[in-house]
């Protein structure tokens, strides 16, 4: 991470008014997203409408007359359930758990908020923490109420039902599938692996070697990382950058207070800005750590507690992706910043919702400006995620070569092969997500990307990717044609956001 981007892209906004702290690396008290004011370094407009302001950046703190302006507690909550969803499925015991299914969709789905007391999952190594069930962090979420396109109730659509651009392609179930729809089946699958009255097996020096976690099918799909990815994607993704930073959200009229929430320190466009930051999954600090520190663990004890803050001191989903490609290409000629360029632009954004909620107003100027940044939140957020996939095309590929015949080197040969495979399949899936994708056309459609002296559409890539990888015991030319339609599926994403050769190689 470069902190040159964050001088810059402040310089380059023209704006003066934001409450944000120091902090150094491995140090310090982060502020709290809900609850904390801004740190010694900030002063405070005599206007209680006012933000105040600081010299140094490296925070996402904002707030007024002390009383922090910062909420998403409720996108930290999602982020949790994804990954107790992960945690669920990789605790899964075949035959112990025929009742996966119905725990999963429960967990889903929350109803009735039935799940707001149950202890959350996560793990956080030698440190406790602060939160312990899921209404610690936030009551009444679920994963189910926000995923892309909605659901069906009753026979009613509900939920997001506004939030699908076009229709769902390349899950590989039936046209008109919602993204809903197959996270279901995926759980339905899970079930029956479960239930299952044998191990999967594969081929070992000649010899039938048992597969004994039961969340990889025989086919060579990780479910616990494909529905882990796609949920990242179809929640958190889509409801970042199709929602909360939507090309059409409608700052301007949103810079009062909402009905019920008259007493909340925050304006709506604070707050819908903010929840954008909050599917990103960054904690308040990350602008302070290096790509190399984020990659290493998830959770930070910034203030040397013991224990760890869900709400400031985990960071989720794609802010570790970025570091994780960053840190790919610190060697090469034109290294990455993703990590810099994205915190730049959330923290230029939100400071221009700042400025205009203390006026009252959002000039065309500023409009423009925010506009600017948001964009570049999106853009930036989904290249870390492209680059993901590009990371995981070389994994597959790499794994298949590997192939000793119709034989795997051992059974964790093929356990990688279905990982790497599935989490490349779930990131890919959520690429259609996004109305500011260089994917799309400016009417929404898939674009045609020419890679060489080829064209070819985000559907073709997933397409190519298949339902499942090429195994062991396909023919050679199935094999060799599987490598050479990933060949073309990196091509294509590489053109698509102008990545470098060295870096898609090194990925």
């Amino acid at each position: 991470m470069k902190k040159t981007a964050l001088a810059l892209a402040i310089a380059l906004s023209s704006i003066a008014l934001v409450g944000c702290g120091s902090s150094s690396s491995g140090g310090g008290s982060p502020t709290t997203s809900s609850t904390a004011s801004s740190t010694a370094s900030s002063t405070t407009s005599s206007s209680a409408d006012s933000s105040s302001s600081a010299a140094v950046v490296n925070e996402y703190a904002f707030s007024v007359e002390g009383d922090s302006t910062v909420s998403y507690t409720g996108q930290t909550a999602r982020h949790v359930m994804i990954e107790d969803i992960k945690s669920m499925i990789g605790s899964m015991t075949k035959g112990a758990e025929t009742g996966i299914t119905d725990r999963l969709m429960t967990l889903y789905q929350n109803p009735s908020n039935s799940q707001d007391g149950e202890a959350i999952l996560l793990k956080t190594g030698d440190f406790t923490l602060d939160q312990t069930v899921y209404s610690d962090i936030s009551a009444g979420k679920n994963l189910q109420g926000k995923i892309a396109g909605g659901y069906i109730a009753d026979g009613t659509p509900s939920g997001e039902t506004g939030t699908l651009i076009g229709e769902f392609v390349g899950s590989g179930m039936p046209a008109g599938t919602l993204p809903s729809t197959y996270v279901e089946a995926m759980f339905t699958e899970l079930g029956a692996l479960a239930a299952a009255s044998s191990d999967v097996m594969v081929s070992v020096a000649g010899e039938p070697q048992a597969v004994t976690a039961p969340y990889i099918s025989a086919q060579g799909v990780d479910y616990q990382q494909l529905v882990q990815k796609f949920l990242l994607m179809a929640v958190g993704f889509s409801q970042g950058v199709n929602d909360y930073l939507k090309p059409s959200r409608d700052f301007a009229n949103e810079l009062g207070k909402a009905e019920g929430k008259e007493d909340k320190p925050y304006s709506t466009a604070e707050h819908h800005f903010d929840e954008g930051f909050g599917y990103f999954g960054a904690i308040p600090t990350y602008s302070s750590y290096t790509d190399a520190e984020i990659s290493t663990a998830s959770y930070i004890d910034e203030d040397a507690s013991g224990s760890i803050n869900l709400k400031n001191e985990y960071n989720f989903g794609q802010s570790i992706n970025c570091a994780k490609r960053d840190k790919g290409t610190a060697s090469n000629a034109n290294p990455t910043d993703f990590t810099g360029d994205i915190s730049a632009a959330l923290y230029a954004g939100r400071t221009i919702v700042a400025e205009a909620t203390a006026a009252g107003s959002l000039s065309a100027e500023q409009e423009d400006q925010l506009r600017t940044q948001i964009k570049q939140v999106a853009l930036t957020w989904e290249m870390c995620i492209a680059a993901t996939v590009v990371h995981y095309i070389n994994d597959v590929k790499s794994d298949i070569a590997k192939f000793d015949g119709t034989d795997y080197v051992d059974v964790a040969h093929f356990t990688d092969l279905a990982k790497h495979w599935s989490e490349m399949k779930g990131f890919a899936l959520g690429l259609q997500f996004s109305p500011y994708s260089p994917l799309r056309t400016e009417m929404g459609t898939f674009a045609d990307i020419t890679y060489g002296s080829n064209t070819a559409t985000l559907e073709d890539v997933l397409t190519w990717m298949g339902v499942a990888p090429v195994l062991a015991d396909a023919t050679d030319a199935d094999k060799e044609s599987y490598v050479e339609a990933l060949d073309s599926a990196r091509a294509v994403l590489q053109a698509a956001y102008d990545f470098d050769a060295d870096n898609v190689a090194n990925w």
